[in-house]
């Protein structure tokens, strides 16, 4: 026998286990954050971003997916959660004057490492 799901708007299945993308804001991916995320079925699991969460990183919800297939003991898959950063498209002259002190004060080179492994600088 065979079972089809169909396919839902929000998680993805990969086997018993199911991914779901996040939206997760600049602020709480830098200090951190306890984050509600939605689960398969209904409900929400409390899951704790580290501070310096980067856009893509996963986080795994052990127990939280589909049932196992030909599993007695009623064990389940998991819930893969992936971290997708927003950015906000429009800024306060407040905010942006925060940002701009931030970006002054952090002096920083994001692209450094990738122009130094293609041997220009």
């Amino acid at each position: 026998m065979v079972t089809r799901v169909a396919q839902h708007p929000v998680f993805k299945r990969r086997g018993a286990d199911f991914v779901v993308e996040v939206p997760v804001s600049f602020v709480e991916a830098a200090l951190g954050a306890q984050i509600e995320v939605p689960r398969p079925g209904g409900g929400t699991v409390k899951l704790r971003l580290p501070a310096g969460t980067q856009d893509g990183k996963q986080f795994r919800v052990r127990g939280a997916g589909a049932p196992k297939a030909r599993s007695r003991s009623g064990e389940r898959g998991d819930l893969i959660v992936r971290a997708r950063l927003v950015v906000p498209k429009k800024l306060k002259k407040r905010e942006r004057e925060i940002l701009e002190a931030l970006a002054e004060e952090r002096d920083e080179n994001v692209r450094g490492e990738l122009f130094k492994k293609v041997g220009s600088s």
